[in-house]
């Protein structure tokens, strides 16, 4: 759960499609990236994986994809 304003998204841009399994890590990247972020310590949701979910299908290429979006970062990090 998150709270955004839309200011950021009207800087940063939404989902980068070219990463199908991991949009939402590669969005969070950039946000971190650019915006002061905290976590809260309190849980305020809870969820589980199911054997079917996109999550356990494409697990190699979902962290295939995670390693690609550090790397960016990283590289935004240094060029910044």
């Amino acid at each position: 759960t998150v709270i955004i304003r839309k200011s950021v998204f009207d800087k940063i841009g939404l989902y980068d499609e070219s990463f199908r399994y991991a949009q939402d890590y590669e969005l969070w990247t950039r946000i971190v990236s650019k915006f002061k972020t905290a976590n809260l310590s309190e849980v305020l949701i809870k969820y589980r994986v199911l054997k079917e979910s996109i999550t356990k299908s494409k697990n190699f290429k979902v962290r295939l994809l995670g390693i690609k979006i550090r790397l960016l970062g990283i590289l935004r990090m240094i060029l910044n």
